[in-house]
């Protein structure tokens, strides 16, 4: 191993879980904020789980999905749900990333988003231009008057690369459209909050009053 990569990070420690995390900020192989979020959970979950003497348990030989348990179990009172999910996450993430550092730290590279399924933004704009702005579907065999015989389908940028329809009556009302929001909104799931290190309650950005 080289002289920059000090020993300390191959202990298989908490302490040296932590090393690892500062190591790939120095080297450059992790944006720091990230790196900080993930010692931030590290901290967080062994202290809680394996008390004060974290820093000497063997991350390598723990039950991960117990550790991030136990910690759920103890700090439930201290944080939300989503914030204790988080947290287990980046944990085991943290030591998954640790052990494959372990195997060959040569060669090591912290992980990417998977970019592939995102459009170019000139192919993006280029479907949305193309997409036509309602299309009329004629269901004959449904009774009533001519205007309830005929759904419209309206395409909808939902978020970047993804289009969503919707397909309503071209005679909707005012209270069909509050309740169609209405289950819409109840279909929605809830958005996991960025975490700052040591205070999952403050999101990027936020600052104490």
């Amino acid at each position: 191993m080289s002289e920059a990569a000090t020993p300390e990070p191959a202990t298989g420690t908490g302490a040296g879980l932590m090393a690892f995390l500062d190591y790939t900020i120095a080297r450059g192989l992790m944006n720091s904020n990230t790196a900080n979020s993930y010692r931030a959970a590290v901290k967080e979950v062994l202290s809680a789980a394996e008390g004060d003497d974290w820093e000497s348990v063997s991350v390598n030989d723990l039950d991960i999905e117990d550790t991030g348990r136990r910690f759920g179990t103890l700090r439930a009172m201290k944080f939300k749900p989503d914030s204790l999910a988080t947290y287990r996450s980046r944990f085991k993430s943290a030591v998954s990333m640790y052990k494959e550092w372990q195997n060959d730290p040569e060669a090591w590279r912290a992980p990417t988003r998977e970019r592939s399924s995102r459009m170019p933004r000139e192919t993006r704009s280029k479907s949305l231009a193309e997409t036509p702005t309602a299309t009329v579907i004629p269901m004959a065999s449904s009774p009533g008057p001519a205007s309830s015989r005929s759904m419209i389908t309206y395409p909808f940028p939902l978020r970047d690369g993804v289009l969503a329809s919707v397909m309503l009556p071209p005679d909707l009302t005012k209270k069909e459209a509050k309740r169609l929001a209405g289950f819409i909104e109840s279909l929605a799931i809830e958005e996991t909050p960025a975490l700052m290190p040591g205070r999952p309650e403050l999101g990027p950005g936020t600052e104490e009053g």
